[in-house]
């Protein structure tokens, strides 16, 4: 009862302290006064006051499964607003330990309750007493978010006290613990300095996890000296730490002989997988040759797990010379070869969309007496849809003998992405006739392709099915939804779907913290959408991350705040961060909308100046935004600009500058630069045909209207309203109908 006893030896000598300091006139300081029992703040209660709370918190948890409706703020008032009074209620019940928890987790939830930083460490040290430690951990989790990070001074500096040091201990490794699943990295390095340097030593596991933390924040030096202080006070690493230091020093971009000796001298060949598997993710090819000329110096012999992650880190990086070599040595060295060694293989290839290599692999597998598996032929499929190649990704799923939920997901995703919702919802048909349990990514995808078309009841609908299934929404679920309503700017059913979520306990990511801020800028509510992202990095304790930057500036954007946007794009910095091609791009766009093409140029040359590579849709605002309002010569610089540097121009840059050269009334121009487009490759589309019609069609030149039109159709292109329109906008509404009909007839005879 260490809190307990510090508590009543500071109570009993309450008496004395009072007299001394009248006597020499000293008025008692408020953190001397923290741990009495009676606060003189307080009004005087009955001498058995913690007694009839404790009988009435016991009472209704014996005569009630829930007891939580039965405990009303009305009857608990004092234990609200008086922390000391409540602190000596805990201690008459703090042999039941879960009731005490119950009770505490409850007055949590009321809105006038004064926190003490003392009654959560009381709590603690009877939850922890009690070997309650997940309990324990909530109510550390919850003393943390509300920022008392002093709690962990409070127990460090307890040993003037008769304290327990194995309960202390276990406090403070939890309190850690608890640190680094939040990721703050400052306090995880802060608390594991003060428990080294009062002899507490924690575990491994927690120390693994902090450099983990400082591995994820890049903050290698900090890592290091954790080790080194791990080593030096005899906390043993073991091969997580060792691995995890490795994985730090190479994500850094540190060479093999700059890894600390403390560290190198502890390898094996588990650790040299881990290196190479770092130096893979981190695409240093070159570091990878330097670990295998190590791992031969120290005769580390290769595994299968080495082999493995060579033919999966050269494949996923694209040399699959290299991956095919080691493949070989693999099979040569007699290691066994399954799908784990293949399929890396066919996923090398589909990448690059060599699909007929791809296949070779399979039959190379079927070869050595490997079946091709679910996921091999996922690899497949998915790389199919990635290059829109739809119908034979269906023929494969069709071939198998034994599809999952996956491959069915991988297909329906891509008919999503390419607006075939339809197709979506009949795959999702013979999903379930093949009885085969849809999960929630099935559902998800659905629910994102009607809410992409603006079905959003459909997409309700589906929610209420996924109940009815007993598949339970996840946070993915609710944000396309929030995201839906958002893109048709209903913003309190977008709300609303976000209140139900965190009804429901779902914890909102990124995204979802994101959609909901897209969609307050998008409606001018600029103070809400900064207090929720105030909101989102107090949450999740981590700092704004780009994304939710350019989010921001996006939105300020479009409201036309280009001075707060300016604001937020300097912020970037002092997070750490640094501004991409898309915060240049949508600030450009914004003040070429309002006309300042000057500092539409300076943002620009900054990028420039900063290494930054302008995208082909940065060149398409700058071409846009200058020919749309007739400054061609400025646009045919951009041009200029993106070929010069190697940037491929579209389709989208090329009808920019078109629209800028029919518009200027330039028709032969136009002509000779829609010939252009095609003679470099790039297929012009329905606008560019349109905006050649629309412009022969205002200079009443008809033969070549109807010569442009008939091109479209032999093409397959098919015309839209608007192409209609400029086609006969010079004829009255009924005549346009009957004529465009009548002309389609003949020209597709």
């Amino acid at each position: 009862m260490i809190l307990c006893l510090r508590l009543c030896r500071r109570a009993s000598r309450s008496s004395s302290f009072f007299s001394t300091s009248t006597n020499n006139n000293n008025t008692p300081s408020l953190s001397k006064l923290r741990f009495l029992f009676l606060s003189s703040s307080s009004p005087p209660q009955p001498p058995n006051l913690e007694s009839h709370y404790a009988h009435l918190i016991l009472t209704s948890h014996v005569h009630t499964p829930n007891p939580n409706r039965n405990w009303s703020p009305i009857h608990f008032h004092p234990l609200l607003t008086d922390p000391d009074l409540l602190i000596r209620v805990l201690s008459m019940i703090r042999d039941k330990p879960e009731i005490a928890f119950h009770f505490f987790k409850w007055l949590q939830s009321q809105r006038d309750l004064k926190q003490s930083l003392h009654a959560f460490a009381y709590l603690l040290e009877i939850l922890v007493e009690s070997d309650l430690m997940s309990k324990a951990c909530w109510v550390a989790e919850r003393c943390i978010d509300l920022g008392m990070h002093e709690i962990y001074d409070l127990f460090i500096d307890g040993s003037s006290v008769v304290v327990d040091k194995g309960i202390t201990f276990k406090i403070l490794d939890l309190l850690l613990w608890v640190y680094t699943q939040k990721s703050m990295a400052e306090h995880c390095l802060s608390s594991f300095e003060k428990m080294i340097s009062k002899g507490f030593l924690p575990s491994v596991r927690n120390c693994n996890i902090v450099l983990k933390v400082l591995r994820d924040k890049k903050m290698v030096d900090e890592a290091q000296e954790v080790y080194r202080k791990m080593v030096d006070h005899g906390i043993t690493p073991t091969v997580v730490t060792v691995n995890t230091m490795l994985d730090t020093c190479f994500k850094s971009g540190c060479d093999l002989v700059k890894v600390p000796e403390i560290v190198v001298s502890e390898t094996n060949v588990i650790t040299f997988n881990t290196m190479l598997d770092s130096c893979f993710k981190a695409g240093d090819l070159q570091q990878v040759a330097k670990i295998l000329s190590e791992m031969e110096r120290r005769e580390v012999e290769a595994t299968e797990v080495t082999y493995n992650i060579l033919i999966n880190g050269f494949s996923k990086n694209g040399k699959m010379e290299e991956a095919r070599r080691f493949h070989g040595d693999m099979r040569r060295c007699g290691f066994p070869v399954t799908c784990f060694s293949f399929n890396p293989l066919i996923e090398g290839y589909c990448r690059q969309g060599l699909f007929d290599e791809a296949w070779g692999v399979v039959e190379l597998m079927l070869d050595a007496g490997v079946s091709p598996t679910a996921s091999t032929y996922n690899i497949y499929i998915r790389a199919l849809c990635e290059f829109k190649r739809m119908d034979d990704a269906r023929r494969v799923l069709l071939g198998m003998l034994d599809p999952d939920v996956v491959s069915y997901n991988t297909l329906m995703h891509g008919y999503v992405k390419l607006g075939k919702v339809r197709e979506a919802f009949l795959l999702f048909g013979e999903l379930i006739v093949r009885n085969i349990g849809p999960s929630v990514v099935t559902y998800n995808t659905l629910m994102d392709g009607l809410c992409e078309s603006g079905d959003l009841e459909s997409a309700q609908r589906l929610k209420a099915e996924m109940f009815r299934q007993g598949i339970d929404p996840d946070v993915k679920t609710y944000t396309t939804l929030v995201k839906g309503f958002v893109k048709s700017e209903d913003l309190s059913m977008a709300t609303a779907t976000y209140d139900e979520m965190l009804e429901k306990g779902i914890k909102p990511d990124r995204y979802a913290y994101t959609t909901r801020i897209a969609g307050e800028l998008r409606l001018g509510d600029t103070e809400k959408a900064f207090r929720l992202q105030e909101e989102m990095v107090a949450k999740d304790h981590n700092a704004r991350d780009l994304i939710t930057y350019n989010v921001c500036i996006d939105g300020l954007c479009k409201v036309g705040d280009l001075e707060k946007a300016i604001e937020f794009q300097r912020k970037i910095y002092r997070d750490g961060l640094v501004p991409d091609h898309v915060t240049y791009t949508t600030v450009i766009r914004a003040y070429l909308e309002k006309g300042r093409f000057k500092m539409a140029k300076v943002l620009y040359q900054e990028m420039l100046r900063k290494k930054l590579s302008p995208s082909v849709i940065t060149y398409f605002v700058l071409i846009h935004g200058h020919a749309k309002v007739g400054r061609l010569q400025q646009a045919f610089q951009y041009s200029g600009e993106m070929e010069k540097r190697h940037v491929r121009p579209n389709v989208m840059t090329c009808n920019a500058l078109l629209h800028g050269i029919c518009k200027a009334g330039e028709i032969d121009e136009a002509y000779r630069y829609f010939r252009k487009m095609e003679k470099d490759g790039i297929r012009p589309n329905k606008y560019s045909y349109t905006m050649l019609i629309n412009k022969n069609s205002d200079l009443g030149k008809w033969e070549e209207v109807v010569e442009l039109y008939k091109e479209m159709l032999d093409k397959e292109i098919e015309p839209d309203a608007y192409t209609r329109w400029a086609l006969f906008k010079h004829l009255d509404k009924d005549h346009a109908s009957r004529e465009a009909e009548f002309l389609e007839k003949i020209l597709r005879s």
